[in-house]
């Protein structure tokens, strides 16, 4: 080989490393903003995934202190129970005595009569008062209702708060189902929730497919993650977590309210 040949052969090697290095400089300068964007709505939807975690531990803690006030209802209706009871006794007391009264007054006459009426007026009294504690039972016994039936729905509230914080499968079937699995709970909680399951439901296509897609280079899936609607997957996923922990605060403060009455 001759010194020439040597000589034409390095240029032509020199010529080649250019044009890549130039190439590269332009991917670079023309991919890069794209890339720090997917990465921004990254860290934003980590952050707001730290937020939500926040709030889920504050309210778990409120729904034991709901707890904790419900079985105090329930001791105080146990109590007067117990004085129902109690006064029902003496009313069948107070019973046997008018009677006794009243056999008296038909052999005695008119100061037995003056008897009589004063043991009506004690019996009046009492069945006031049964009346009274009647009403305060039955009053007492609907607002124990109505926490035990909203601490059954923070039941399915957690339920599905526990199942939201489950990573999503990576297999479309699989997903599919789990996120069928997220409806039913959510339906259980309140209906509204079960709409909002359908949205990330119509995503999970798209997500997958943007997922499998065999992408030759780095920009191009970063192209088609936010042109095919896959970058719409976590936002949606991340609001309906923000609207079933609204749901969950809403009737945390409604059974608080009530028992608090």
């Amino acid at each position: 080989m001759t010194l020439r040949s040597v000589a034409f052969a390095v240029l032509l090697v020199l010529a080649m490393a250019l044009g890549v290095a130039g190439g590269l400089g332009i991917g670079y300068s023309v991919f890069r903003p794209q890339t720090a964007l997917a990465e921004s709505r990254l860290d934003e939807q980590q952050a707001r995934g730290a937020e939500l975690a926040g709030h889920v531990a504050t309210r778990d803690l409120r729904i034991e202190e709901l707890l904790a006030d419900v079985a105090g209802v329930r001791e105080e209706l146990a109590l007067l129970t117990v004085e129902r009871e109690s006064i029902v006794a003496d009313l069948e007391e107070q019973q046997v005595a008018a009677d006794e009264a009243l056999d008296k007054a038909l052999k005695d006459g008119s100061e037995a009569r003056d008897s009589l009426a004063s043991s009506d007026d004690a019996l009046s009294d009492v069945r006031t008062k049964i009346t009274t504690l009647v009403q305060d039972l039955e009053s007492e016994e609907e607002k124990l209702s109505d926490l035990r039936d909203s601490v059954n729905l923070m039941g399915a509230d957690r339920l599905l708060l526990v199942e939201l914080r489950k990573d999503m499968p990576t297999d479309e079937e699989e997903a599919k189902s789990y996120w069928e699995n997220v409806r039913a709970l959510a339906a259980q909680s309140d209906p509204a929730l079960a709409a909002k399951v359908n949205r990330v439901l119509r995503l999970v296509p798209a997500y997958f497919e943007w997922l499998e897609t065999p992408f030759t280079t780095s920009c191009g899936s970063v192209d088609a993650f936010f042109n095919s609607g896959a970058s719409e997957l976590g936002i949606v996923r991340a609001d309906l977590e923000k609207d079933v922990l609204l749901v969950l605060i809403n009737r945390i403060d409604t059974a608080l309210g009530r028992a608090i009455e």
